[in-house]
């Protein structure tokens, strides 16, 4: 499980993920997945009539997997995330915030 921030581009949340443990999921460049908002968490899920779609980066002789995700639908998770990865599904919840108690 990692832990990421969700910004904001231009009033809407903008989700950048990138890095060979994409590919760990079979979240590789070219392949197509579907964003699904589940309430306070959102997932990707691979399938073949995705509407999204893995995109590149070239680093030496490897490619590198890129998720760049720029849409209303996430808006309510800017801020902290924790981005849980399986096999074909990414997971995107709002990080749960320790709070400080003053003695």
């Amino acid at each position: 499980m990692k832990t990421i921030k969700v910004g904001s581009h231009r009033g809407t949340g903008r989700l950048w993920l990138e890095g060979k443990w994409l590919a760990s999921a079979h979240f590789t460049k070219g392949q197509r997945f579907t964003l699904i908002v589940n309430g306070a968490s959102a997932t990707l899920a691979l399938t073949a009539e995705g509407t999204r779609q893995v995109s590149g980066k070239t680093k030496g002789d490897s490619i590198i997997p890129v998720i760049d995700i720029n849409a209303a639908e996430i808006s309510h998770l800017i801020g902290t995330v924790t981005v849980a990865v399986a096999d074909g599904i990414i997971t995107i919840a709002k990080a749960e915030q320790q709070q400080t108690i003053a003695a």
